[in-house]
């Protein structure tokens, strides 16, 4: 007498087990790569509502997570910064991109001002309709910092080329102008941008 398919079935092995089992494992995987990624992500609704964040979002906008979910990312954006938000998000939701990415300015719960880059990603459902939104964050304050630094120290040293009595100036291993000082400029009659970028061949 054989036995019937319930018999057959290791006990292990009950209906939908399996599944459920990958499943499980699958989203347990999903929420410890999300909750220990080295950039902040953030999942949000298509009004901008915070769903879920992890700590390194936090970290970065510099507001604990129980606030976060209680505003949306315009609460925390610096007020200049929002307009634009909105123009990219209204494109992702009107289906002209998927996708954007920009650089913008955080206000942390203390009031300092955090720069950080922000990649967002629209979700759809099978059918195509937007249901949500996934931000990746990068702090890129130091940075910023770098570039404001160098910034500051060539306009030093273009005011004090400035204030030379003769020429000055500076150029690339390949004889191109990079700073040149108002002297310059009135002995060529060439405006300094005219002359950055070009040889003494070129002028």
């Amino acid at each position: 007498m054989s036995a019937s398919p319930e018999q057959q079935r290791p006990p292990c092995a009950e209906p939908g087990t399996a599944r459920d089992d990958t499943r499980s494992n699958a989203d347990a995987l999903f929420r410890a790569a999300f909750d220990r990624a080295p950039v902040g992500m953030a999942h949000l609704a298509t009004d901008g509502r915070f769903l879920t964040i992890n700590d390194r979002f936090c970290l970065i906008v510099g507001h604990d997570r129980q606030a976060l979910l209680r505003c949306n990312f315009r609460d925390i954006t610096y007020p200049d910064d929002i307009a634009r938000d909105d123009v990219n998000l209204r494109a992702m939701l009107n289906g002209e991109v998927d996708r954007y990415l920009t650089e913008k300015r955080y206000v942390r719960s203390d009031g300092e001002i955090v720069w950080a880059q922000l990649t967002a990603s629209l979700l759809r459902d099978p059918e195509g309709a937007p249901i949500g939104l996934v931000a990746v964050l990068e702090d890129i304050g130091h940075r910023r910092q770098l570039e404001a630094s160098l910034l500051e120290r060539k306009r030093l040293l273009r005011d004090l080329a400035d204030h030379a009595d003769g020429p000055v100036w500076v150029k690339d291993l390949d004889g191109r102008f990079l700073l040149v000082n108002a002297y310059m400029e009135q002995r060529h009659g060439l405006g300094r941008d005219a002359l950055i970028g070009r040889t003494v061949f070129d002028v």
